[in-house]
Order: structure tokens, then sequence, then C-alpha cells
């Protein structure tokens, strides 16, 4: 039987496989030329096909679990994913039967079916909202994103940010805008709708949820009892849900963050809190050096 794992035997990728398609329309913004370049993965690539399914998975860069192999031609963004695992899950979203697809096409599916087999003891763990539940939290880079679009990019920030944090923000002018967003972007979070606005609690307490010294300022507080009520509604707010309640003692949380600093990851698109990672604390190796093919199993 023949070996298909995606270390022993690479996919070859022959010239004739790569064609020119058609640049989407949505991506515009940032690509440049009127065509892309592309792996053929079928026999006729002048027929008509059935579209497949992306997901926006540049929202999650920080989530170790997960692992974007590649993308495809959609309507969507240029970084949408349609070849992707997250935990000992694997999402293959092109739209083809076995015998439409040609050999590039096949080594590909049985490439991924392999690869995700030694994935045994990784498991998802960024917990996101559904938007078909009525609520989506967005990445903190369609901020960005929303400025490379011009010709919408006022409406398209009033669609994503609360109106709150626009009305702090006192202008609709684009380039002052983006120097409000520049100087805020360490504490944007989302409100319980999903709108994303400037944590001003966490602002003037002067920690920024996701860096690196969130913990050990915030324990400092509680240590200090100075501005331990604000420190207690952060901690609340980002700490795992694992963590200490955040009435629990100075000595509590110390304990608890010794155990677990390692192991700690900020997640935007999984609700805008911490996670604390399994695998890598099961090994007792840091989260950063457990990432991508380093988490499988075997």
């Amino acid at each position: 039987m023949r070996d298909h794992s995606i270390f022993k035997e690479p996919i070859r990728i022959d010239t004739e496989e790569r064609i020119l398609k058609p640049r989407p329309d949505a991506w515009k913004t940032e690509v440049g030329s009127e065509q892309v370049e592309v792996l053929s993965l079928v026999n006729d690539p002048e027929r008509n096909y059935r579209p497949g399914w992306c997901t926006y998975v540049y929202y999650f860069p920080e989530c170790p679990e997960l692992e974007v192999m590649a993308g495809g031609i959609n309507t969507k963004t240029v970084m949408a994913g349609a070849l992707w695992r997250q935990g000992n899950l694997l999402h293959f979203g092109f739209d083809l039967l076995p015998n439409q697809m040609n050999e590039a096409g096949k080594s590909l599916l049985l490439n991924s079916i392999v690869y995700i087999s030694r994935f045994t003891e990784d498991r998802p763990i960024a917990v996101v909202d559904s938007p078909f539940a009525g609520r989506a939290t967005r990445h903190r880079k369609v901020i960005e994103r929303a400025f490379s679009r011009d010709e919408f990019g006022l409406r398209y920030l009033k669609a994503y940010v609360a109106e709150e944090t626009l009305r702090d923000a006192g202008t609709e002018d684009l380039d002052r805008l983006k120097d409000y967003f520049s100087r805020h972007k360490e504490f944007i979070h989302a409100n319980p709708q999903g709108k994303l606005k400037v944590d001003t609690e966490a602002l003037a307490f002067g920690a920024a949820p996701r860096s690196e010294d969130f913990f050990p300022k915030t324990l400092q507080a509680l240590r200090a009892g100075n501005d331990a009520p604000v420190a207690r509604n952060l901690l609340e707010r980002y700490a795992p849900e694992s963590a200490p309640p955040p009435e629990s003692d100075y000595n509590r949380w110390q304990e608890w963050w010794e155990e677990n600093r390692n192991y700690l990851f900020f997640c935007d698109g999984g609700g805008y809190r911490w996670y604390i990672d399994p695998l890598a604390k099961a090994r007792g190796v840091p989260t950063h050096d457990v990432q991508g093919p380093a988490r499988a199993s075997h």
C-alpha cells in the first residue's frame, strides 16, 4: 500500500497544474493583479464546480491548536482558509468528488487524512460564538481592514465598532480615526453584543488585557490593595474560565499564575480572553513551543 504521509511523500506540483484564474472582486484591496496563480486540483479547470466552504481562520492567529494549510479561490477574503486543522478536527473545504480530482487534488486529500490521524491528543480550545446564534465576535483586525477600504471604511467601522467608542474618538475623519485606534488597539475587546470597543477600565488601570504583564499587574494590585476592585473586574473579564473566582485572595491567584503561566494564550476570536492550553500543560512544555505539527501525537 502506498504511503501518502505528508512528511514522507509530499505533494509534487507540476508546472502544468498551476493555472491563472481571474482575481475575485473581494480580493482587489489586497491583490493588485487581475489574475492569481493557483494550484489546480481538478481534471477540468475550465469547468464550473460547486463552491466549497472557507472560514475566516485568520481571526484566530493566537490559537496554538489552529493550523492553516491552504486557502482557495473564494468570494470572501484573500485570507479565508479552505484547508485547516483545529485540534483533532480537519476542515477540507474543496467540494469535489475524487473522480473530479487530478493527481494533486487526490494527493492533497490523502495527505490531509493521514495528517489529521496523527493528532489523537489535541483538541479544539477556543470557544467561538456562532453568527447564526445572533452574535459574532470579530477580531480587532477588522478595524485595520476598514482603513484599507476607503470607499466604505467609515460604514465598515460603524458596523463592527460600538457607538460609544466611535463617540469617544470624537471624529468621523478616517485619518484621525486611524490614529485613535492605533493608540488604543491593545485595549480593544468586544461588548456583550459582539461590537468592538475600547476597554476604558483597562486603559485607566494601565494593563493591556492581552499583554504579558496583564496578570503580574492585576495580581500586584490585589496584593497591594490599590485598585483591587478594578483588578478583580479585569480578571473576571479576561482570565480563563477555569481560573480562581475573581474574589479569591492574592495567594490563590499567585499560585494559579505560577502553575499556568507557561500555558496561557489570549484569543480575540475566542471571546477576548485568556485560555489554558491543556496539551502543552500535560506535556510540561510552554505553549509557544507546541505549535503546528509539534502538537501531533506520533
